[in-house]
């Protein structure tokens, strides 16, 4: 008997039930910031890892406040869609409250604006979490979270790919 994880389970058995080519739980946020709630805190998010060849699509950051919104549609505390040729800059989120948080991001290549994964459930595009990311694993909040504190915090994001290829 093969043993598999649930959640591999779980993403073959919702990857079988989408039809769309591109899909996701979470899509990316609209282009610019979203409202962000006035905070004490300030943190720059720096992106490792994209491949400089790629020039397409955006990268769509979020910034999750708690285990049961983490990576869940619209549930983010801050978001930004950032275009790919600005992507070496640093992502700056300002007014956000003291506290537990997560980051994620995912570039975009193909611009559909959702994360593209395979039929089996695998991601296609290459993505990113705080707490660093398994190409074979889904990210957790236990692992993603850190403490955000008043002032300025800052963390890098290092992207991986599930393809083999060189995010």
């Amino acid at each position: 008997m093969i043993r598999t994880h649930g959640w591999l389970r779980a993403a073959a058995v919702a990857a079988g039930c989408a039809a769309a080519a591109c899909r996701s739980p979470a899509p990316a946020p609209a282009p610019g910031a979203a409202p962000v709630a006035e905070g004490p805190c300030t943190m720059t998010v720096l992106l490792d890892g994209l491949d400089p060849q790629v020039r397409t699509g955006s990268v769509p950051v979020a910034v999750w406040g708690s285990a049961e919104e983490f990576m869940k549609d619209g549930r983010w505390k801050a978001a930004r869609n950032v275009p790919i040729a600005e992507s070496g800059a640093p992502v700056v989120f300002r007014g956000l409250p003291a506290g537990p948080c997560a980051v994620s991001a995912f570039h975009d290549v193909t611009a559909c604006g959702q994360f593209r994964r395979s039929l089996l459930g695998i991601p296609i595009d290459p993505w990113a979490v705080s707490g660093g990311a398994s190409p074979f694993a889904p990210p957790a909040w236990q692992k993603a979270v850190f403490e955000l504190r008043p002032g300025p915090n800052e963390v890098t994001l290092r992207f991986v790919s599930s393809t083999g290829r060189k995010p």
